[in-house]
């Protein structure tokens, strides 16, 4: 609630005040902050073999430029308040009621939450790339509770299918693809059901994902198919190599010899996902294709992103001697899967519980 005395657009929080409307939001390019913050910068993202890296060297080349951006907003945001002094370090910029007036003006110019929370993690990374020393956690949760918390204070619970019944989908989409019909919706479907049986069976990123090329991340090896994905293309900046599920290698024949070439529609490129003219499917076509078939299917739509929660979840449930499984298998540590990922806790003492009740039945 705005205070009385506050102008539209203001935003008062202990005696600091915050003009919303002042703020163009924008993003302060690299040579435009002050030198002390790009000398910070450039420490954080030096490369040398024999001496630790900083933090910055360690994010792939995408996660630097969302970094970048973020920070160069925030940098904007205390430009357009006049608390941007050239002479602070970047840390002792850092206040609560700075993060709460950035969070209330964000919201005041009608930023989506996405967007908001994206804004604070890149914030967040930024800092542990310019200021590696100094505590981080109070960006993240400003006012006593998570940013996530105060976007969306009674969020709806999150529908995530077992990792299995997702994989099932897949299959039972490309088994249900009519190929040789005249529109090449059978084609369409064969190739959404092969992406959702890989997302649902090895959970890697979006991004990962739509940047296979064949004959370059993806290979045949024996009677399996194999991703290799370098560091750059990597969210965590590693290198990644799997193989993809026996049971898949015929419908990725399938889709190599017949599908694919009939989707190019003359067009030659490594991409391996085609789209309907024959260019390559991007990140955000795959994304679209996720939330309107997850409609169709579960009545709620859900990204590519849900996958891996759905495997998190899932393989502790059935595999509770291994607790730490997901981990490896997403690529991440486990405390991230306990954070983030996992709700098996969590169903596990639902299925207790329903257990109890049939006792009495």
């Amino acid at each position: 609630m705005r205070p009385p005395n506050a102008t539209p657009g203001e935003v008062r929080l202990h005696g600091q005040n915050c003009d919303a409307a002042a703020w163009t939001p924008k993003c302060l390019k690299l040579h435009d902050w002050p030198a002390l913050d790009q000398e910070l910068w450039a420490v954080g993202c030096c490369y040398t073999p024999f001496e630790e890296c900083g933090h910055g060297a360690r994010l792939c080349e995408e996660s630097r430029k969302k970094t970048l951006k973020g920070y160069g907003s925030w940098l904007s945001f205390l430009q357009a308040q006049s608390w941007l002094d050239a002479s602070q370090h970047p840390a002792e910029r850092i206040t609560r009621e700075r993060l709460l007036a950035y969070f209330n003006a964000m919201r005041a110019r009608g930023n989506r939450k996405y967007s908001i929370l994206s804004r604070f993690i890149e914030l967040r990374m930024a800092m542990k790339v310019v200021a590696p020393d100094h505590d981080t956690r109070l960006i993240l949760r400003p006012n006593g509770v998570t940013i996530r918390q105060m976007l969306s204070p009674h969020t709806r619970p999150m529908v995530v299918p077992d990792a299995s019944v997702l994989f099932e989908w897949g299959i039972g989409l490309m088994d249900g693809a009519k190929l040789d019909a005249p529109r090449r919706y059978g084609l369409v479907a064969f190739r959404d059901g092969l992406l959702i049986a890989m997302f649902a069976s090895r959970g890697r990123r979006l991004r990962s994902m739509a940047l296979l090329r064949l004959g370059q991340e993806l290979t045949q090896y024996e009677d399996r198919y194999r991703i290799e994905l370098q560091p750059e293309q990597v969210k965590t900046g590693k290198y990644d190599a799997f193989s993809l599920p026996e049971r898949l290698t015929p419908y990725i024949r399938q889709y190599i010899n017949t599908v694919r070439p009939a989707l190019l529609r003359g067009n030659a490129h490594d991409a391996f996902w085609v789209g309907l003219d024959g260019t390559q499917l991007n990140a955000k076509g795959i994304q679209h294709m996720v939330f309107v078939r997850s409609k169709v299917r579960f009545g709620v739509a859900f990204g590519p992103h849900r996958f891996r929660h759905a495997i998190a979840t899932t393989a502790p449930l059935r595999d509770p001697s291994h607790p730490g499984l997901a981990a490896p298998l997403l690529g991440i540590s486990k405390g991230v899967v306990q954070a983030h990922y996992n709700r098996a806790n969590q169903v596990m003492a639902v299925q207790q519980y329903e257990a109890i009740i049939e006792g009495f039945l």
